[in-house]
C-alpha cells in the first residue's frame, strides 16, 4: 500500500535521520503491522490526524 506521506532530513550520514513533515492520507485506519509504529496519518473520510500506533 503505497503511504505517502513527506520527509526532511535533518542530519546528514548513512542512513541520516529523517523527520516526516507530511501526513500519509488514507480512507481507513491501516491495519497492525502495515505502516511503521508512529507514522503520522490523515484519515480523509474522518477528517482527523493521529499517530498510528501500530501493533
Amino acid at each position: 500500500m503505497p503511504l505517502g506521506g513527506g520527509f526532511k532530513c535533518t542530519v546528514a550520514g548513512t542512513p541520516g535521520t529523517w523527520r516526516q513533515v507530511l501526513p500519509a492520507a488514507v480512507t481507513a485506519d491501516p491495519s497492525s503491522g502495515t505502516i511503521p509504529t508512529g507514522y503520522l496519518i490523515l484519515n480523509v473520510a474522518q477528517g482527523t490526524f493521529k499517530r498510528h500506533a501500530g501493533g
